[in-house]
């Protein structure tokens, strides 16, 4: 037997009205053995959701629920659930999603137990955002005192975050692309260098590191602006998205010969599949996040939160470059 818990249901590929909340069917009365229930506070919105939406990942079927990312507290566990309680607060990632519910069941291994003392906003940041800045910036980045690094869409949720963790690095010089009217924002919160990124190619600095979330074409321009052993990690494409515009995969391909007399590498990030696939290094670098930001080395950025019925100008305020940090969900 099942009831029904308002979620956010993605109908079809397609447009944002193809995205609706209503009362879905949850199974919380036979729990397997290693899943919670988990009462959800607040939600964090990506770009993910929407690459979902147009039907970058067709694997993924439809009718789903979205949501990649939500802060609760336990309310029932599997028989065999040994690291959480009844009553303990945890914070959820599934990068397949179906988070963006009042409850959801989720398997043990998704979830991160969480210190007392960091609040739901900052915590929900965490898992899309820091990671990926994270392993970007220190597992393929390998980041080190006194270089640079190049952040497209510097002031976005991975921006923010990106900029935080360079700080944490002795001299290393903050290069960012940002929208026109956030030139000075991007100042403010940390960047060195800002420009606009209609700007790009006219730009004579060479980068240790540059981080993409645009894709498409942009990528070779990336790999020309890198130094010797130079790395350009690609973390999305952004760019060959936008809310009326039919879904493209298409992008420039990696010229192998290029990568050997430049001495460059190109890399390709995806987090969820990092946490399929080395969860214990997730936990660490999870962990680690957690002493940051209760050291204030880093510090989350909430641009704004909305509830599961404004979810459409969520993703709206997304796609148009509005934010300055992080986006949330309330169920309420």
């Amino acid at each position: 037997m099942s009831d029904k818990v308002k979620s956010i249901i993605l109908t079809e590929f397609g447009g944002l009205d193809k995205i609706k909340v209503m009362d879905w069917p949850i199974n919380s009365t036979n729990l397997r053995t290693k899943e919670l229930e988990v009462k959800v506070s607040i939600c964090g919105v990506n770009f993910a959701d929407v690459y979902t939406r147009l039907g970058f990942l067709p694997h993924l079927e439809t009718p789903r629920v979205l949501g990649l990312e939500c802060v609760g507290t336990v309310v029932n566990v599997g028989i065999e659930v040994d690291q959480f309680i009844v009553g303990q607060r945890v914070l959820c990632y599934r990068w397949t999603g179906g988070l963006y519910r009042e409850r959801v069941i989720i398997e043990e291994k998704y979830c991160f137990a969480v210190p007392d003392n960091l609040s739901d906003e900052q915590l929900v940041c965490l898992p899309s955002q820091y990671l990926t800045a994270y392993f970007a910036l220190f597992d393929f980045g390998n980041l080190r005192p006194n270089q640079s690094v190049l952040m497209h869409s510097c002031v976005g949720g991975v921006g923010c975050a990106v900029t935080q963790l360079c700080k944490t690095v002795p001299n290393v010089t903050i290069h960012g692309t940002t929208s026109a009217h956030k030139l000075e924002v991007a100042k403010l919160k940390g960047v060195h260098h800002v420009f606009s990124l209609a700007d790009l190619n006219k730009q004579n600095h060479r980068y240790d590191i540059i981080i993409d979330p645009l894709g498409g074409h942009y990528s070779a321009i990336n790999q020309s602006l890198l130094k010797h052993l130079g790395r350009s990690i690609l973390i999305g494409a952004s760019s060959l998205i936008g809310s009326k515009d039919p879904p493209s995969t298409s992008g420039n391909t990696v010229e192998y010969l290029d990568l050997v007399m430049n001495n460059r590498a190109v890399c390709g990030l995806h987090v969820g599949l990092i946490c399929e696939n080395a969860p214990l290094r997730v936990k660490a670098c999870m962990e680690h996040l957690f002493t940051l930001c209760m050291e204030e080395k880093i510090a989350p950025i909430v641009h704004a939160t909305f509830t599961f019925d404004q979810i459409q100008n969520a993703q709206e305020e997304l796609l148009e470059r509005r934010n300055i940090g992080k986006i949330l969900l309330r169920p309420h």
